[in-house]
């Protein structure tokens, strides 16, 4: 991932998570819940367009995210995937 996408994707992260389970604004992405067979790439597609109700989290819902472009999605779920990954998350053993 370039520094540019991670840059990016920082920034628009930064404002609803934190990778802390401690976040007041919503839950961390290095979770198993979050992992591809449980959340796949199109679940974020859809999360950003269409907005999330909490379903797994004690946190507020999620509105739809307009602003944000299609390449810069795909940037953020980049950066999601490679948390994850570097976090050692590749599956959610509840699913």
């Amino acid at each position: 991932m370039s520094a540019a996408s991670s840059s990016l994707a920082d920034k628009r992260l930064a404002a609803r998570r934190r990778e802390s389970h401690e976040s007041p604004r919503g839950p961390p992405f290095p979770d198993p819940i979050y992992a591809p067979n449980h959340h796949p790439d199109d679940a974020f597609r859809a999360a950003v367009a269409q907005g999330v109700a909490p379903h797994h989290w004690p946190f507020g819902p999620m509105p739809a995210q307009p602003s944000v472009d299609d390449k810069e999605l795909e940037a953020i779920i980049a950066y999601v995937r490679d948390r994850q990954h570097a976090a050692g998350i590749t599956h959610d053993p509840a699913h």
